[in-house]
């Protein structure tokens, strides 16, 4: 049987899973009628389980939840298990954003070091002693004062209070919302981009470079390369219009590995 039930109503996740697990019938459990389980876990990991259990007991099917969200260790894990609801309930993304925004002004701080988590759980059954899990991070935090042209007057203006303003700001950070596989080779990440205290959503078109074993550790990693193109003024970077262009291309490359 090769029948699996996603403890989730959203159809868009119940598309990437079938786009990353071909041969697999995945369902929803929106499409059995099964209502949502009581999330009341203290982590990530028991929530995920909890939801799955639910939908394996109501199913009788194999069944993958998964549980996400933001994680600041200055903020003592916060958002954590709370990032949907973090400013209450009904929240949106935006009233989550802008709280979080409100504890670093509250610590005087312009940027902390954050990650998004996602575990996700299997279980055969609503009572398999041996559930199935992964646990998965992204992180990203870039310094401006790392930036490199080969000229170093150049290096001077950039970092300087015209562009980066490295002394007030002296990190950009890229935080990974999402990952979106569309086929073997191709997707994109979804993520926010911070430069000089202002963050805006940005999108990057993503090139999966194929699956192999870390050389250390053994664990599967996949390499993805990523571009994206901005309006440089969207971040206030708006000094020498008439020689710099405003569109900015950003490229990146890292490796992501299941824990």
């Amino acid at each position: 049987n090769n029948k699996v039930l996603l403890a989730s109503s959203n159809q868009g996740k119940i598309r990437e899973f079938k786009k990353i697990f071909k041969g697999f019938d995945f369902i929803s459990q929106e499409d059995l009628g099964i209502d949502d389980a009581v999330e009341d876990g203290i982590s990530f990991f028991e929530n995920a389980l909890k939801k799955a259990r639910h939908g394996s007991n109501k199913s009788g099917l194999l069944t993958i939840a998964d549980d996400s969200g933001l994680v600041v260790p200055g903020l003592d894990y916060e958002p954590g298990i709370y990032s949907a609801r973090y400013a209450g309930e009904g929240a949106s993304d935006k009233d989550n954003r802008d709280k979080i925004i409100d504890q670093l002004n509250k610590k005087n701080v312009s940027s902390l070091e954050a990650f998004y988590i996602c575990v996700l759980v299997g279980v055969r059954s609503d009572l398999d002693p041996i559930p199935l899990y992964s646990v998965g991070e992204i992180h990203g935090k870039i310094s401006t004062k790392s930036l490199e042209t080969d000229d170093g007057l150049m290096n001077e203006i950039l970092v300087g209070d015209q562009f980066f303003d490295a002394r007030n700001f002296p990190y950009m950070t890229f935080t990974s919302t999402r990952i979106v596989r569309k086929s073997d080779n191709t997707g994109h990440v979804e993520g926010e981009l911070e430069l000089k205290g202002k963050k805006r959503p940005v999108i990057f078109k993503a090139q999966f470079n194929g699956e192999a074993k870390h050389p250390f550790t053994g664990s599967p990693i996949i390499g993805i390369q990523a571009e994206a193109t901005i309006n440089r003024r969207d971040w206030g970077l708006s000094a020498w219009r008439a020689f710099v262009s405003n569109e900015v291309t950003i490229k990146i490359a890292f490796e992501a590995s299941p824990k």
